[in-house]
C-alpha cells in the first residue's frame, strides 16, 4: 500500500516511522511515469502479507496517526491534499 501524508514528505514519514520500530519504504517503487503523472514526488509504501498479525497492522495505524501530528516534521506542500494509492492487499480485515 502505497501512501502520502499531507504535507509530510514520504521519506520523512519513512523516517519516523523506522524511529518507532515500523519498516517503511519510500520512493518511486517502480512506478516514475505514473507518479510524474500524477504529481507525485515520492511515497511512502507498507506491505503487508498472510504473517502479519492484527496487532502490527494496528502499530502502523498508530504510528502514522502520530506522524500526522508530529511537529518535527518539514511540510512540502504541492496543494494540501491527501492522496492514497492502493495496491492490492492479500487481506480480507474483519
Amino acid at each position: 500500500m502505497s501512501f502520502l501524508l499531507k504535507d509530510i514528505h514520504a521519506h520523512d514519514v519513512v523516517t519516523v516511522a523506522d524511529q518507532r520500530g515500523v519498516a517503511l519504504r519510500g520512493g518511486h517503487h517502480c512506478n516514475q511515469p505514473l507518479m510524474h503523472k500524477l504529481g507525485v514526488e515520492s511515497t511512502a509504501r507498507a506491505s503487508f502479507y498472510f504473517y502479519n498479525t492484527t496487532e502490527e497492522i494496528d502499530r502502523f495505524v498508530e504510528v502514522i496517526a502520530k506522524s500526522k501530528n508530529s511537529r518535527g516534521l518539514k511540510s512540502h506542500s504541492r496543494g494540501s491534499r491527501f492522496c492514497l494509492y492502493m495496491s492490492v492487499i492479500p487481506l480480507e480485515l474483519v
